[in-house]
């Protein structure tokens, strides 16, 4: 996933992705009594031990007023210049959502029209299939897209040809999904708290499997060997009191169901929560994106070890950090107006993409590719 771009300050791409975003909501925090900034596991740049619900991190200060300087990075971090300008691959569209690319074939969820558009390198995007009610996420096994749709409460199969068959009916806002081994997994958010599933299906098709019930907003998802990991959100703050009942962790299951088990906790309304989480391909670490409960919803990247449920701090997030992809070498995040990422080892964070609204990305073949569904464009953007 390296993308090698030149450590070297970018007063603009700064201003542009982060700082932007603080001045006017810095004026919002004044009147909270719950906007404080980013934490981080020990000043040193260690982490906690474990506790019986996992790793907790712990305040480490303060947030520093520059968003995405790394933590304990050094007088040399800053944010690289972009390399190269974003093509578009798709423009004109109600408001792309998930995104997929399988056999050099990208493949776009478009949640305002309904629709999955196919884009073949080198062509136009033509409709692969319509009246899909809200898709929202996708998936491929390489023969087959995996779609969520949200306002239908349906997770759906769509032949690389267009067919359209429904797997699983009867769902309660179909979240993010994926798809390992022959099986489909997926969130089904729950319209209330407290009534959020993790849920699985033999992709050929069957009988749906609620792995994990009862959950409080669960939100991403990740299948590592046997497990799946699962982030739940928690009952919402009060973000005029500073007020949270906690709740808030990454947590496991069994591929075939059983009972969930913490592996991660947030526990205090100052360390925020993890909200984004993906696999680094060594089967035992996960890359976590957290944001603040309020305002303006800073947050950190941290990898997770499994085996030791330890956090190591990789960097300050700009606000509203989420959707988060790593591999041995690299974590890649999306956050409000940016994709960034920061080398595994430790060092500067750098902007791939900004002053772009991000939905999805995938990288592929050292190709990074995004949906905007503010300009209702696919883009992609090379080293």
């Amino acid at each position: 996933m390296r993308v090698s771009l030149s450590p070297m300050a970018d007063a603009r791409a700064k201003d542009a992705g982060g700082l932007a975003h603080v001045a006017p909501l810095a004026l919002l925090c004044a009147g909270l009594l719950a906007c404080g900034g980013p934490t981080a596991p020990s000043a040193d740049g260690g982490s906690v031990p474990p506790s019986d619900a996992g790793s907790v991190l712990a305040d480490a200060g303060a947030y520093d007023g520059a968003w995405g300087v790394p933590y304990d990075a050094g007088p040399d971090s800053g944010v690289a210049p972009e390399a190269s300008e974003p093509t578009v691959l798709a423009a004109g569209l109600g408001s792309p959502a998930g995104i997929v690319v399988s056999g050099g074939t990208v493949y776009a969820a478009d949640s305002a029209t309904g629709e999955i558009v196919a884009i073949p390198a080198g062509g136009e995007a033509r409709v692969l299939a319509s009246g899909l009610g809200d898709p929202r996420w996708l998936a491929t096994d390489g023969t087959t897209l995996f779609a969520t749709d949200a306002a239908g409460g349906r997770l759906l199969a769509v032949a690389l040809d267009g067919g359209v068959s429904v797997l699983a009916p009867g769902q309660d806002q179909p979240g993010r999904v994926v798809v390992s081994a022959g099986t489909v997994f997926w969130i089904d958010q729950g319209s209330e708290n407290g009534t959020g599933r993790v849920m699985s299906i033999p992709a050929p098709g069957g009988d749906p499997t609620t792995l994990a019930s009862g959950l409080q907003t669960p939100h991403d998802l990740a299948v590592i060997g046997s497990s799946v990991y699962f982030t739940e959100l928690g009952p919402p703050p009060n973000c005029s009191t500073g007020q949270w009942a906690g709740g808030a962790r990454i947590a496991s299951v069994p591929v075939d169901g059983g009972s969930p088990q913490s592996v991660y906790a947030s526990e205090t309304a100052e360390v925020g929560r993890v909200v984004g989480l993906a696999s680094d391909g060594s089967g035992r670490r996960l890359a976590l994106t957290t944001q603040d409960l309020c305002w303006p919803k800073g947050g950190w990247v941290y990898l997770l070890d499994l085996q030791t449920r330890q956090t190591t701090p990789l960097s300050q997030a700009p606000p509203n950090s989420d959707r988060v992809d790593a591999d041995s070498e690299d974590v890649v995040w999306a956050s409000q107006q940016l994709i960034s990422e920061v080398p595994v080892a430790g060092g500067p964070y750098v902007n791939l993409v900004s002053e772009s609204a991000v939905f999805d990305f995938v990288f592929q073949g050292g190709v990074l590719y995004w949906t905007d569904p503010v300009a209702g464009e696919v883009l992609s953007k090379e080293p």
